[in-house]
């Protein structure tokens, strides 16, 4: 088992529709750590850590363009980054989970 930390930069349909909370809760699914933060552009900065094919596990389907919940998140990019924030700085992560996550949000991840 290989560890890692990845940093991502993800476009498309990915603020005020839960995707920061839902990835986040994905990945804890998957026992990894991840945060994430919308940024001014409309795209969301991601960084996942733990064991490498879960994590790419989790970037693949966000490669694949697929919905991730129930409100029509998606990512149409993926661009991986050499560097990136640190988990503790992000708005929502695996540490401090947004409390608003709505019940009624499918999760498809």
């Amino acid at each position: 088992m290989t560890s890692v930390i990845r940093y991502f930069i993800i476009s498309g349909n990915v603020q005020g529709v839960f995707f920061r909370q839902t990835i986040v809760n994905a990945a804890i699914n998957r026992g990894l750590k991840a945060g994430a933060t919308n940024l001014f552009d409309g795209t969301v900065s991601l960084t996942l850590s733990g064991e490498d094919s879960k994590v790419q596990e989790l970037i693949d389907y966000l490669k694949s363009g697929k919905e991730i919940n129930s409100w029509n998140a998606q990512a149409t990019d993926v661009e991986e980054k050499n560097d990136g924030k640190s988990l503790e700085k992000h708005q929502v992560s695996t540490e401090k989970k947004d409390s608003v996550f709505k019940p009624r949000i499918e999760i498809y991840i």
